[in-house]
């Protein structure tokens, strides 16, 4: 069965999650139970939704990466909650930023607890190849983008920027985002540009 949690808008089949033909009590992404305390948060994906999700999976396995970037669709671009933000900042944010740069696990959680840290995941099939972070202001009226970067075996090959574009949409900054980029020329090597 094909469920999608109205949350973190994630879509996913319940029998690839080792759940059987049934609608789990929590989202598998974000942990979430319930919306309101009436309201579950997963539930039966409708025809269309369902649909559109088997189109684009079988796209995705027919044709790989450049199938996942050109569908942009949420199932492969999604709002990570805390349990996902401690992995990518483990697995990846403490590999592609120097000590110097990283901001401390403690603070994003506080900050994203708090509704002001907002961190996103860019999918081929289950795997990350992208991820950004952004700090929002107070008034939701603008973000800075913290973090943002390709997994090292993908860059180069226009990940980033189909990434960007897909964020553009969905940043819940309500008037712009601030990016904070460091000139080319003071990279080191030919790795770092």
């Amino acid at each position: 069965m094909i469920c999608q949690c109205d949350y973190c808008h994630y879509t996913f089949d319940s029998a690839a999650c080792h759940l059987g033909d049934s609608i789990p009590e929590s989202c598998p992404d974000c942990g979430k139970t319930h919306i309101s305390a009436n309201t579950p948060t997963v539930r039966k994906a409708t025809e269309g939704e369902a649909t559109e999700y088997r189109r684009i999976r079988e796209e995705i396995l027919r044709e790989g990466v450049k199938a996942s970037l050109n569908s942009r669709k949420m199932m492969l671009f999604q709002r990570h909650h805390l349990r996902k933000l401690r992995i990518i900042y483990k697995n990846h944010i403490r590999e592609d930023f120097p000590r110097g740069e990283r901001r401390p696990l403690f603070d994003m959680e506080k900050l994203q607890k708090a509704g002001r840290y907002d961190c996103y995941g860019y999918y081929q099939e289950d795997s990350l190849v992208a991820y950004a972070c952004y700090i929002l202001t107070q008034s939701d009226s603008y973000a800075l983008l913290d973090y943002f970067a390709v997994v090292p075996e993908l860059r180069g090959k226009g990940i980033g920027s189909e990434f960007l574009r897909s964020l553009k949409g969905n940043v819940s900054a309500k008037c712009g985002v601030f990016i904070e980029a460091e000139s080319l020329d003071s990279a080191k090597t030919e790795e770092e540009r």
